[in-house]
């Protein structure tokens, strides 16, 4: 675990990530947050995932107008909507990562997750509801959403659900301790490399979020010209 103290500093030690495209990332920001998927935490971890799943799907496909999709497909929407799943979403961006790790709880210090894995496709992925053998993949989705598309997203898919991402199972495992007062000018940073919400969620509720986010901090802009 490393502290970064400067937003220069943050810049600097993601520049050493650049020559390798194994390098999977995730923003939370409350560090010591646990890497479990929802779906292992209160108040969903009393009920068996497959059911919740199970009732999302048949409520969800006159809404999808997509045809033939696989299970992994329907999971990984679901996902981006908010259900709670047994998957957790990663990154190949770094910035996408600190802007999760920094978007909320400005009165905690966010913690950035570093992993050098491999990965598998979604369509190789053949039973999503596997308890018997404790396992952490990470997966390669279709791009089945705007969101995830612009998220650079990937998934690590937890056996059990509650099996958590850690050194035991990723030997590569490393985080970065993002300070609760350098939350704010880092997110400012990061909105100068396009990196917000409107970006981050490229639909109405991202454009929403992004001009309130801009017009609630109007005074950092410099009106001048």
């Amino acid at each position: 675990m490393q502290q970064i103290n400067t937003v220069k500093e943050f810049f600097e030690i993601f520049s050493s990530y650049r020559t390798s495209t194994q390098y999977r990332f995730r923003g939370q920001s409350k560090s010591g947050w646990p890497l479990i998927p929802k779906v292992a935490r209160k108040p969903f971890d009393h009920k068996h995932d497959f059911e919740i799943f199970r009732n999302w799907k048949r409520r969800a496909k006159g809404l999808l107008n997509k045809e033939n999709s696989s299970e992994i497909d329907l999971l990984t929407i679901a996902q981006h909507y908010g259900l709670a799943t047994r998957l957790l979403d990663w990154t190949m961006n770094p910035l996408i990562a600190a802007f999760f790790a920094c978007n909320q709880h400005f009165d905690t210090d966010g913690e950035l997750f570093i992993v050098k894995s491999s990965v598998i496709h979604s369509e190789k992925i053949n039973d999503l509801f596997q308890d018997k053998i404790k396992s952490v993949v990470f997966i390669q989705p279709d791009g089945t959403s705007l969101r995830l598309n612009n998220q650079f997203g990937y998934f690590s898919l937890h056996n059990p659900a509650d099996q958590e991402v850690s050194k035991q199972n990723q030997p590569s495992l490393e985080s970065l301790i993002i300070p609760k007062n350098i939350k704010r000018e880092l997110l400012f940073a990061l909105n100068q490399y396009g990196i917000n919400n409107l970006s981050v969620y490229p639909d109405l509720e991202g454009l929403t979020r992004h001009l309130n986010w801009f017009y609630s901090n109007y005074n950092e802009w410099d009106n001048s010209n």
